[in-house]
């Protein structure tokens, strides 16, 4: 049966753990990038990462997404793209994703997840989702993931992804995952209407390689936890973490156009999220079906 890819709703190198590529595994991209480079920026990539995940950087790419093929990774390894600026970085809908030359964490990883149904793809996003706050956890307070899939400190975002799959039959025969991560990055100048950084939080750089390290660390464990039968205890974790969990707050829903107050009430395991409005009705919505009313400062 063919792969089905599905959506999950951002001249030189340096390659982290080469040792362990496989001679007959599908390679990247691309050796080189011949984008213009952002120059003087470039940091050695000295993240220390478990041996089975297999990293280029590169100084400059289009985005980190278009450098690995979906199917680049063998069974058990996860391979990873990371860069310095990306000249054509997006997010959600198309939106772009600003972040000034070397400042900030933006890197994509592809991998073959181990018995996951595709109904069930979205604990990968919940995965990938919880290892990020909890990495932040490391240097702020008041992380929380706003459904689906970004992360926030307080009403402001630090943190967006995106996901793809690759399905074979019932089941998810790749992922790939990417994500930016703002930490050094001094102001914001595009018309994005609530980025915040860890250099705008706590005033001082943060080394970008320990956080990918960080970042690794957590998702291993949140993985295995997969691995491990306990989709409960991720579901619970992830549900924990959501931005507004509690209270009354405003929503739109972009089918309408309507405005509406509402209560959270769950995340389904497909991912869908179900608000209870004012009058006591359920909502459920689908991604990008419904646009949280932000308080933008």
């Amino acid at each position: 049966m063919p792969a089905t890819p599905t959506n999950d709703a951002n001249s030189r190198e340096n390659t982290v753990n080469s040792r362990r590529v496989s001679p007959a595994a599908p390679s990247f991209v691309a050796d080189s990038c011949e984008e213009d480079t952002c120059e003087g920026c470039s940091a050695p990539a000295k993240a220390q990462l478990p041996p089975h995940w297999i990293r280029k950087h590169y100084p400059t790419v289009p985005t980190t997404m278009e450098m690995i093929a979906m199917n680049a990774a063998p069974a058990g390894e996860v391979w990873m793209v990371s860069t310095d600026f990306q000249t054509r970085g997006h997010g959600q809908r198309g939106t772009k994703w600003e972040s000034d030359c070397g400042d900030n964490l933006m890197f994509t990883f592809v991998f073959r997840p181990q018995g996951v149904r595709a109904t069930e793809q979205f604990y990968l996003s919940e995965i990938a989702c919880l290892a990020v706050a909890q990495t932040l956890d490391d240097y702020v307070e008041g992380v929380s993931v706003k459904w689906p899939n970004d992360v926030y400190v307080g009403e402001q975002k630090i943190c967006g992804m995106l996901l793809n799959h690759q399905l074979r039959g019932a089941m998810v025969e790749s992922t790939m995952v990417g994500i930016g991560i703002n930490v050094n990055q001094p102001r914001f100048v595009s018309d994005a209407p609530n980025p915040i950084s860890l250099w705008q939080l706590l005033g001082h750089r943060i080394d970008t390689e320990e956080v990918l390290e960080s970042f690794v660390r957590h998702f291993e464990t949140l993985y295995a936890l997969w691995l491990a039968g306990e989709k409960t205890r991720l579901a619970t974790a992830y549900q924990q973490r959501l931005f507004r969990r509690e209270g009354v707050h405003p929503y739109e829903d972009t089918a309408t156009g309507e405005r509406f107050l509402a209560t959270f009430e769950q995340v389904v395991p497909t991912g869908l999220l179900t608000l209870r409005d004012n009058a006591g009705a359920l909502r459920t919505f689908d991604f990008k079906a419904v646009k949280f009313q932000l308080d933008t400062p």
